[in-house]
């Protein structure tokens, strides 16, 4: 099998679905197939990376995208394909009606972020495991599956749908530890900006403020520089959004872009992009860096470094380079053992909380 639209233009359904590889064709199938389809998804970025391709055949509904919007569509269009973030389905849900349940088939895509990010974003990953399970034909699925043991309990009696491909290209990731991973991605940058080395950078890094220092020391002009992130507006938070933070650093010219657009000769994507959107560039070549003193850069290698293997859907360049730092953690703790030191931490965080419980007001301060 070449493609996932093989499987007689319809995804497996009821089901824990792992596609083995990125960009085979999963959530394409889902958005061409003649079902009426829900398809929910971790960012507005992957939403409005597939309305740019598919254009108002699919409607994407996220903050901002009202109920009328939801009805219009709806009323306008025989074949209903209809991408909507996680945070967004219940508010989905309620609009279209109970019948959602019974007429849309759901897509829960890239479902490995409900456990990846369910500390961070719990409301939004709670709705989905209420709401899902009410649908007559649901398929959760992701290339990263997470290990059986550690499936959420609303998973366990639901099957395991593999899809096996004896062609897949091997993808070589060159790691490169080093004391500083944003010096070690400015001399690959200078490479490209010299005409020494050929192509144009592709780099992941979950940081914009490492982006901003990256752009600053190798002096990248905004024609040259593509910035991919979340805008990070959040009113009333006190917060400054990451297009004012760019522009107070770097100037007026650099604003946040998608990753439809032009390519540029270096492109930054942070976590936004490292699941489920599509770039397209014969000559891109890809880079990760990680900063093991900011742990919210750190790639966890199993998960995410397949996801961005497959992001660059038509490169001619196969290896990926990891640059990284080495962070407090042990690179060498064991499965075993990283469960054992995390099982007593959290022992000895529950008797903690269980004493402080346990004494009086008046000791509690």
């Amino acid at each position: 099998m070449s493609e996932i639209s093989e499987l007689n233009n319809e995804l497996p359904t009821n089901c824990l679905f792992d596609k083995g590889i990125t960009g085979c064709g999963g959530t394409e199938l889902a958005l061409r197939n003649e079902v009426d389809t829900i398809i929910a998804v971790p960012t507005v970025n992957l939403i409005q990376n597939k309305v740019g391709q598919h254009g108002d055949n699919v409607l994407g509904v996220y903050e901002g995208v009202t109920c009328y919007d939801v009805d219009n569509y709806l009323s306008n269009h025989s074949k209903k394909k209809i991408m909507v973030t996680y945070d967004s389905l219940p508010r989905l849900i309620n609009t279209i009606g109970q019948y959602a349940y019974q007429d849309f088939f759901l897509l829960v895509d890239e479902w490995h972020v409900l456990f990846n990010s369910y500390v961070f974003r719990k409301d939004a990953i709670k709705g989905v495991l209420e709401e899902a399970p009410k649908f007559d034909a649901v398929t959760y699925m992701t290339a990263t599956p997470i290990e059986e043991k550690y499936l959420f309990q609303e998973f366990r009696n639901l099957p395991i749908v593999e899809v096996v491909w004896p062609n897949a290209k091997k993808i070589k990731v060159i790691s490169q530890p080093t004391n500083n991973p944003i010096s070690a991605i400015c001399k690959e940058i200078e490479k490209v900006l010299t005409d020494s080395m050929f192509g144009n950078l592709h780099v992941f890094i979950n940081s914009v403020d490492s982006i901003i220092d990256i752009i600053k020391k190798s002096g990248l002009t905004h024609e040259q520089a593509k910035i991919v992130c979340s805008d990070n507006r959040s009113p009333g938070s006190g917060k400054i959004s990451n297009q004012k933070k760019i522009e107070m650093k770097l100037g007026n010219d650099y604003k946040i872009e998608k990753p439809l657009d032009t390519i540029k000769k270096v492109n930054f994507y942070t976590s936004t992009c490292f699941e489920g959107c599509d770039i397209y560039d014969p000559l891109g070549r890809t880079y990760i860096v990680s900063e093991g003193h900011k742990q919210h850069t750190m790639i966890d290698i199993y998960t995410l470094l397949i996801q961005i293997c497959g992001r660059i859907r038509n490169s001619v360049y196969r290896d990926i380079t990891h640059f990284y730092s080495y962070s407090r953690y042990k690179l060498d703790i064991s499965l075993e053992e990283f469960e054992k030191n995390t099982l007593s931490t959290f022992d000895n965080s529950r008797k903690i909380i269980e004493e402080y419980n346990n004494t009086s007001e008046m000791l509690r301060c």
